[in-house]
């Protein structure tokens, strides 16, 4: 199980590059979606971002289908913030970007449900108890079973198994000085 939850890290951590990517996409074209839509990643703004893709002509009346009833920015307005130009080379990156961060949020998805299905078959008593501490959720508990197991012999007391997973704030003195208590970073 250690390699799946290492590909769901993976795969986590590149869904905010693809945001990212997204975003500098459309803001190098003059496009201000996320200045009216605090998602753009929510229904509404994927619809348009597959408009722009599929290379479709903006109007108030192309794009009020579209909006969701919650979006608080009128048709006018998401116009005007869509009022960039978009080259096909543009357009392709943008569908690239686009489907990269769906794979990578299916990819999550499906490997977050076999990671719980395999730890509910062989560790159902040992997870629960896991999801039952505060701040603890389903990830978080899955993630530690499948990296540490149950087998903790290999530790030779809680905090070097503390120290190991990273959950253990640093402590360092000189002149007894504190210097640093923060949680360690783990790559």
């Amino acid at each position: 199980m250690r390699l799946q939850t290492r590909r769901r890290k993976a795969y986590t951590e590149r869904i905010p590059q693809c945001k990212n990517e997204i975003h500098n996409i459309l803001q190098r074209a003059n496009i201000k979606l996320a200045s009216y839509l605090s998602d753009i990643y929510g229904v509404t703004g994927i619809e348009l971002l597959e408009m722009f893709i599929d290379g479709e002509v903006i109007t108030e009346k192309t794009i009020l289908p579209k909006i969701h009833r919650k979006i608080k920015a009128t048709a006018t307005e998401l116009v005007e913030a869509m009022d960039g130009k978009l080259s096909f080379e543009v357009q392709f990156l943008l569908g690239q970007s686009l489907e990269h961060y769906r794979h990578s949020v299916n990819q999550v998805e499906e490997i977050t449900v076999v990671i719980k299905q395999y730890i509910l078959e062989r560790f159902e008593r040992e997870y629960n108890l896991l999801v039952e501490l505060p701040r603890f959720s389903v990830i978080v508990a899955c993630m530690i079973l499948s990296e540490v197991g149950l087998n903790v012999e290999d530790f030779k007391s809680q905090g070097n198994l503390a120290l190991w997973a990273g959950v253990c704030p640093g402590s360092y003195e000189s002149a007894q000085i504190k210097k640093s208590s923060h949680t360690q970073k783990r790559k």
